[in-house]
């Protein structure tokens, strides 16, 4: 079976451990990666300066990608660099043209991609056989977007296979789109065990114990009720700290946290170097959502072998089993989440088993990538044969 798998720098830390096991199990995967001025720092990829030529190129264009080799195989990898502004029309038609042309060389039995095409890409859609991964069925709160809101139902329309990564929302996404349930696969994350490439087995203890949050700030993270909660926190157990790692716009006033030593904002483009020690070495992980679908930060933590304390939104719980492998609370509630981190934190024997519990269900099993692989190639298979 040949697949051309396209999909953006963002979802590199799922996209990448899954190609690796599907080409394992003997399919043929062309990985084809764009790359844009907007995602030149995004999860694993971190790209100092953009190549200047605009074309289609191996991975060795760009030395950042090198480390990934055992991921990435050279010979079915390509780059899809755009290194060019809305302005320039023809260049971008011209890359979706060169894209269609290498797509079909291939003569794949399936072309997947992880995100909708855009506008300058709608010609993709003559393709036979595309299937769409969609990370996020409906936009979270605070992230509706007229423009994306537009390719997603194009998407919808002419797409004939779908992979949701839950199923809290299979039945609502069905519903809302009238897609036929025969053509959508339910699977789910592995962990991102391509991150471990950059773990320090020397890094030194931290100086105080912490608990993370991590990610991309947005109105939907609930971090308010974090910081809220956290004041309280500290007066119980003043030793602990709270770190706050990603880029993003805060929606409200952070300046009186920001005067307290015991809460650090690291509100910047984490590299994967200071993303790994970040999980190495925190207590537990934080996700105090307000809405969500499934999410890429509980399987960053899962892979560092870390428990995860989450809202009961979306489908988190699906992922984040109470008190097996994390805690879940209710969203927007401060007093759960003062109650939930001082449990985890001071009950050492309680995150011990939370982490070994983690081991087994995470890494390996029902939800390594070896049976997530399986369950997409047989989905294939299937709709292959009629």
């Amino acid at each position: 079976m040949t697949i051309i798998y396209l999909s953006l720098p963002f979802f590199a830390d799922c996209d990448f451990p899954l190609v690796k096991e599907l080409r394992k199990q003997g399919c043929r995967v062309i990985h084809i990666i764009p790359i844009t001025p907007q995602c030149l720092k995004s999860t694993l990829i971190d790209i100092s300066k953009q190549y200047p030529l605009n074309g289609i190129f191996k991975t060795d264009i760009y030395d950042e990608i090198k480390i990934y080799s055992e991921y990435l195989d050279e010979k079915d990898t390509y780059i899809v660099n755009r290194n060019y502004t809305s302005k320039h029309l023809l260049k971008r038609l011209k890359s979706t043209f060169q894209l269609l042309k290498l797509i079909r060389s291939f003569r794949p039995d399936y072309v997947w991609t992880s995100s909708p095409f855009g506008f300058y890409d709608l010609i993709l859609y003559t393709l036979p056989n595309i299937v769409l991964t969609v990370h996020d069925p409906f936009p979270h709160s605070g992230e509706n977007n007229t423009r994306r809101s537009i390719t997603e139902k194009i998407a919808f329309k002419l797409c004939k296979k779908f992979v949701l990564l839950n199923d809290k929302q299979s039945e609502a996404f069905i519903n809302a789109y009238h897609i036929k349930p025969a053509s959508v696969l339910i699977n789910r994350l592995g962990t991102y065990d391509c991150i471990k490439i950059f773990s320090n087995k020397e890094t030194l203890p931290p100086p105080y114990p912490y608990i993370l949050f991590y990610g991309r700030i947005s109105p939907y993270k609930g971090t308010e009720y974090l910081l809220e909660s956290f004041l309280r926190v500290h007066e119980a157990y003043p030793e602990l700290h709270l770190i706050i790692a990603g880029s993003g716009k805060f929606h409200f006033d952070i300046t009186p946290y920001k005067k307290l030593d015991y809460i650090e904002f690291r509100n910047y483009h984490i590299s994967m170097n200071e993303t790994v020690d970040l999980f190495q070495n925190a207590k537990f992980v934080v996700c105090p959502y307000l809405d969500a679908t499934q999410s890429g930060v509980i399987m960053t933590a899962y892979t560092m072998n870390k428990a995860v304390i989450a809202t009961k939104v979306g489908a988190l719980e699906e992922t984040v089993i109470n008190n097996e492998t994390g805690i879940t609370i209710q969203p927007a509630n401060s007093e759960e989440l003062f109650t939930a981190i001082s449990r985890l934190y001071s009950q050492p024997e309680l995150l011990s088993r939370l982490e070994e519990n983690i081991k087994s269900k995470y890494q390996k099993g029902n939800n390594s990538w070896t049976e997530i692989a399986q369950k997409y190639i047989s989905f294939f298979k299937q709709n292959l044969s009629k």
